[in-house]
């Protein structure tokens, strides 16, 4: 969920420093046409990606308010969903929502559930709201609901992937014997739930002010699907990527190199090394990869950049591969370039955030000598 494997073609360089240094592999591929990587529009830069796990809490048989006829059970609202997820390597997630009238709940998490694949989690409804309606059908007690992909939703500043845990039925030990959802059951209902939020969330506040990064946020629900949507979701591959590309040129200017284009007066540069570079605060990320024959390169990254906004990301281009074509004239050297969003594009195991460069332009101190 979230970000995860990318499939390995010829490998660059990664390097992620965090006050000690890493290496790891990064993915060129799919390079644009020369068209592509100029004018391009400058949608907002910074946008959000998000993961959203959505669900139903029913009582099987129970005829409280809402009752379907068809499924002959009714919504339990203000029943707690805990979204939890768990690495082999100690890592661990946890994220609370409730349900709302209509018995609803979505669970709602940024960046932090980056390191986790959707296999690595699991939904849970600890108890129903109903005191006569406490025995768990499906999933059964303590089992929890894996994730099932759904569909990806922009939102005004970010972009959600939203995952389904199913339906979660409970159904009472006594049909013949099953009390309403009186205002004092719902009122002891939200008590217990807030008693357990703080249970859970005291642990985390502790750590942090002992200066241990908070790995739990809570979010406010909004946008929660109509009952229909609830119930017979498509089953896309449950474990996608969401990857970072950059993408620009490098051209020299004045020389008549292979692939010249007139209008320009300028010719595309093979092999230049393009570095993309992130920092805040102790945090810092390096990528590099090269052009191809037509001066494009595509730098793409994962997990590690999760912590990074483009704001704080450049990328440069520190030297041109032709001798004779030495001079940077834009961007200046060691300046860099600033990242500008252009769109989302679907590939064939996930999704990936497109942002550009523009173009980097190179010039000759004597053009005799190109």
């Amino acid at each position: 969920m979230g970000i995860h494997r990318v499939h390995q073609r010829p490998p660059i360089s990664v390097h992620v420093r965090r006050r000690a240094a890493n290496a790891r592999d990064c993915v060129p591929g799919c390079l644009l046409s020369r068209g592509e990587a100029m004018g391009l529009p400058q949608p907002p830069p910074d946008l959000n990606f998000t993961i959203a796990v959505e669900g139903v809490v029913w009582c099987k048989t129970c005829r409280y308010a809402g009752y379907v006829r068809s499924m002959d059970a009714s919504p339990l609202p203000n029943a707690p969903a805990l979204l939890r997820c768990r690495r082999s390597d100690g890592q661990a997630l946890s994220v609370w929502n409730t349900t709302d009238a209509d018995g609803y709940f979505l669970i709602q998490a940024d960046w932090q559930s980056a390191p986790f694949k959707s296999r690595d989690c699991k939904v849970y409804v600890p108890w129903p709201p109903a005191r006569g309606c406490a025995v768990a059908v499906k999933p059964a007690a303590r089992k929890g609901a894996p994730l099932k992909f759904r569909r990806f939703v922009p939102l005004s500043d970010e972009l959600q992937a939203r995952y389904s845990a199913g339906n979660f039925t409970f159904a009472p030990k006594d049909p013949a014997k099953v009390p309403g959802t009186s205002m004092e059951d719902l009122a002891k209902s939200q008590l217990m739930n807030a008693r357990v939020m703080y249970l859970v969330m005291a642990p985390f506040l502790t750590r942090s002010l002992l200066g241990w990064l908070a790995l739990v946020m809570i979010f406010t629900v909004a946008c929660l699907p109509s009952r229909g949507s609830a119930m017979g979701m498509p089953r896309p591959q449950p474990n996608l990527n969401f990857t970072i590309g950059v993408e620009g040129v490098v051209w020299c200017k004045g020389c008549r190199y292979r692939g010249y284009v007139q209008s320009r007066d300028a010719s595309p540069l093979p092999n230049a090394w393009a570095l993309l570079r992130c920092r805040h605060g102790h945090r810092a990320l390096s990528v590099w990869n090269a052009t191809n024959a037509h001066g494009y390169f595509l730098i793409q990254t994962g997990a590690q950049a999760a912590p990074f906004t483009s704001k704080n990301c450049k990328v440069y281009v520190p030297r041109s591969p032709a001798r004779g074509c030495r001079v940077a004239v834009s961007p200046a050297r060691k300046r860099g370039s600033p990242l500008r969003f252009r769109r989302f594009v679907t590939l064939a195991d996930g999704l990936q955030g497109r942002y550009s460069a523009g173009t980097f332009t190179f010039a000759p101190q004597d053009r005799s000598k190109c």
